[in-house]
C-alpha cells in the first residue's frame, strides 16, 4: 500500500524526522572535502569538525544568489579548478 493512500499519511513523519536527527551523530569525513561557502556564518567552523582534510572555497552572493550571474561564475570557475585538480590526481593506465 502507498504511503498517501494509507488512512496515516505522513502524519508521523516529523516526529520521525525530529527523533532521528536527535540520536545521529556524524562521523568525520575520512577523504578530503572542499567547502563553497559565502562566508556568511559559522559553517566553516562546524564543517572542519566534520571533514578534518577541508579545503574553503569562497565566493560572492548568499545562499541563492550564488547561482545567478556575476556570482555564479566564480563559483564555476571554482568548481573547475576542482575538477581538473581532482582529475590530475586520477592515476593513469601503466603508472
Amino acid at each position: 500500500m502507498h504511503l498517501a493512500t494509507t488512512p496515516i499519511g505522513t502524519a508521523p513523519l516529523p516526529r520521525i524526522l525530529s527523533k532521528a536527527s536527535r540520536s545521529y551523530e556524524a562521523a568525520p569525513a575520512a577523504f578530503p572535502t572542499t567547502l563553497v561557502h559565502v562566508g556568511k556564518d559559522d559553517l566553516v567552523a562546524r564543517a572542519e569538525r566534520l571533514a578534518p582534510d577541508l579545503s574553503l572555497v569562497a565566493v560572492g552572493g548568499d545562499h541563492h544568489t550564488m547561482l545567478l550571474r556575476p556570482e555564479v561564475l566564480d563559483l564555476a570557475a571554482a568548481v573547475a579548478a576542482w575538477a581538473d585538480a581532482a582529475i590530475a590526481e586520477v592515476p593513469t593506465a601503466g603508472s
